[in-house]
């Protein structure tokens, strides 16, 4: 179950599947299943060990975390909303300073208060994700990552790095 920052309050409740693959510590992990299997209120809530992290950071130093970077990407950006929904539904509560100004409609992107993001892209341009070279990622993540080539998911791999040896050890790929 996933808990505020500042509190007991739960979040979200993982089904079972869900809370396998929350489990899982490999950098790399592919979440399928038919429709209805909640795989989209999974990938808005994976993210939550990094947010924690970062929370914790920020809190212990002051410092804003802005190396917890993670960005979600989709073939198509209007096929994003639905996972844009399940966010709204789990981030201002997860960290309430935050509350339901952490979105950025324009920018698609959550701001918390921490100072780590949670991005909203898509790769509908086959070379768009050439745009992201040299970016530093704690966490990508992938809907429907069978709409994706094979070239543009290894290279937005490549991404999932950090000089922070915290974040580096915590980095995730999900999918």
């Amino acid at each position: 179950s996933l808990t505020a920052f500042n509190s007991q309050k739960i979040v979200w409740k993982p089904w079972p599947k869900q809370a396998l693959a929350m489990a899982c510590p490999a950098l790399e992990l592919l979440f399928g299943g038919s429709k209805g299997v909640a795989k989209t209120s999974y990938l808005a809530a994976c993210w939550t060990p990094l947010l924690q992290m970062a929370h914790r950071k920020f809190i212990t130093t002051g410092m804003k975390q802005q190396r917890c970077r993670i960005v979600v990407f989709r073939n198509e950006l209007k096929d994003l909303s639905d996972f844009i929904i399940k966010t709204q539904g789990i981030y201002p509560y997860l960290d309430p300073d935050m509350g339901h100004d952490g979105w950025n409609k324009n920018e698609r992107k959550w701001y918390f208060t921490s100072g780590a993001t949670v991005e909203c892209h898509h790769l509908e341009d086959p070379q768009a994700h050439k745009h992201w070279n040299g970016n530093e990622l704690a966490g990508l993540g992938i809907d429907e990552c069978q709409q994706i080539i094979y070239d543009a998911y290894r290279f937005l791999t490549a991404q999932v790095r950090s000089g922070d040896p915290e974040y580096h050890a915590a980095r995730m790929i999900r999918c």
